[in-house]
């Protein structure tokens, strides 16, 4: 078979293993062997050029004498980037199997956070399924994910939510509507990406903004332009909704205050936790429900240790 099954997990921590059957897993696709033997010669490596042994993720880098120096871009020359060795860099992520390269993705698309890689796709497909999921709209959901630097982020603290201080970057989710859907945050989208994606992926994204329908730039066969759509939102152009994830509309309501009342009631532990727990995410105590679970308030794994 040209497709393979392999375990998410594994893969966002570097590595290529078969999925189990009920395990998080990712379809990809085998590339094939060169055709000429060891021309054009195919390898993985590492961000220092070093290259990785089977089975281990990095970018795919080719050398031999069929492989040109560069290329047109609308009558513009583009050199290939060639690396230690005399390797041309792909962008592309990928593992070898055997003598199979499986592609991963784009390198520039790969969100990295606690040492595990995120494919942009991947976290696009649960922001996607949620959404639907949630509104009863079968298609229509479009989202895009990105990394952007926190202090490109500065200028709109007031406007976007959750956006995390300090140096680094931000995991930045846009969510565009189907043409049919009004311009108003569905009810329950906050609480239902948060629990999914610590579910998922063991992360939340920092900040979520809805856009408009058609807002998402794309090339002209339909694929996402990520970067395009990341400026768009940093230089102001793209028009959107805030979404805010940490302080989801329970923090304000009145249940939710009787709920710490009565947990207050029952012991100190009980206390601690809800203490710990909006401490942890940056939220008013008011706002932890203590009969739900820590996934569906958005914590982390990570997270879930410090609590």
């Amino acid at each position: 078979s040209l497709t393979r099954q392999f375990d998410s997990a594994a893969l966002e921590a570097g590595s290529a293993e078969s999925s189990s059957p009920h395990a998080r897993s990712r379809e990809l696709v085998a590339c094939g062997a060169p055709a000429l033997g060891d021309d054009p010669s195919i390898a993985v490596c590492a961000p220092d050029g070093r290259q990785l042994p089977d089975r281990d993720a990095g970018e795919s880098v080719i050398s031999g004498p069929s492989i040109g120096r560069g290329y047109d871009e609308l009558g513009v020359p583009r050199p290939v980037p060639f690396g230690p060795g005399g390797r041309g860099a792909t962008g592309d992520l990928g593992v070898i199997e055997g003598d199979r390269l499986y592609i991963c993705g784009r390198a520039k698309d790969i969100l990295i956070r606690a040492g595990r890689n995120h494919a942009a796709p991947d976290l696009e497909h649960t922001a996607e399924r949620v959404a639907r999921d949630l509104t009863n709209e079968p298609v229509g959901w479009s989202a895009c994910a990105f990394a952007a630097e926190l202090d490109a982020l500065a200028a709109f603290d007031s406007e976007l939510p959750g956006t995390p201080a300090g140096s680094g970057e931000a995991f930045v989710l846009l969510l565009e509507p189907p043409r049919s859907h009004r311009s108003v945050v569905p009810s329950g989208l906050p609480a239902a990406l948060s629990e999914a994606f610590s579910k998922v992926h063991g992360l939340v994204p920092d900040c979520v903004v809805m856009v408009r329908p058609g807002a998402l730039p794309r090339t002209t066969s339909g694929k996402l332009k990520r970067m395009a759509a990341r400026a768009a939102l940093l230089d102001g152009s793209m028009r959107f909704t805030p979404v805010p994830l940490r302080a989801v509309s329970v923090a304000a309501d009145l249940s939710a205050a009787v709920r710490v009342v009565t947990a207050s009631a029952q012991g100190p532990l009980q206390i601690a936790l809800i203490t710990t727990v909006s401490t942890v995410l940056d939220c008013p105590p008011a706002s932890v429900d203590l009969g739900r679970p820590l996934s569906a308030h958005g914590v982390t794994s990570l997270q879930a240790l410090e609590c």
